[in-house]
């Protein structure tokens, strides 16, 4: 298996012809013995795979994440209790536009912009909170960032009634 993660290409990563001598890459990561680290994690099937951070400030470089300006898309730890991460470069500014045009033009009560409520059962304004909120579940740009989402939480497909 080390031998196989070590051949297998990863994007970002040097090519064979710009290795080091002993078989490293500048950008690998190396152990205080002076050796490659590498991390296996085995998920039983039919599981989802959890990220296991182990410092504030490590990175997750999800490579088979797909972003409409192919820019990479990474997390970056930023809580290990409770696990919390900063996504990058997860959605751009025209999807977010399209999705808040989508949702200003909506005119179905339920899903309209109108200021926010509290509790579990019907409407309720509190006068303490005055924000507003709109949805936007079935758009072309919805879809594609719940996808995505889903390709981020390793879910092999996405389905709506998740």
């Amino acid at each position: 298996l080390v031998q196989l993660a070590r051949d297998a290409p990863i994007p970002g990563q040097c090519t064979e012809e710009e290795r080091n001598v002993d078989g490293t890459c500048g950008a690998d990561k190396v152990s205080e013995g002076g050796r490659r680290e590498l991390h296996l994690y085995a998920v039983q099937m039919g599981r989802n795979f959890i990220f296991a951070p182990k410092y504030v400030g490590e990175i997750f470089e999800l490579p088979h994440v797909k972003v409409p300006q192919n820019l990479p898309v990474w997390l970056e730890v930023i809580s290990l209790e409770p696990r919390v991460f900063d996504v990058f470069n997860f959605f751009d500014r025209g999807e977010s536009a399209a999705i808040v045009e989508k949702a200003l033009k909506e005119t179905a009560e339920t899903h309209r912009i109108k200021r926010s409520s509290t509790g579990a059962s019907g409407y309720n304004v509190n006068s303490q909170r005055t924000s507003e909120n709109g949805f936007d579940t079935h758009g072309k740009q919805a879809q594609a960032v719940k996808r995505r989402c889903m390709s981020v939480l390793g879910f092999d497909t996405y389905e709506e009634s998740l």
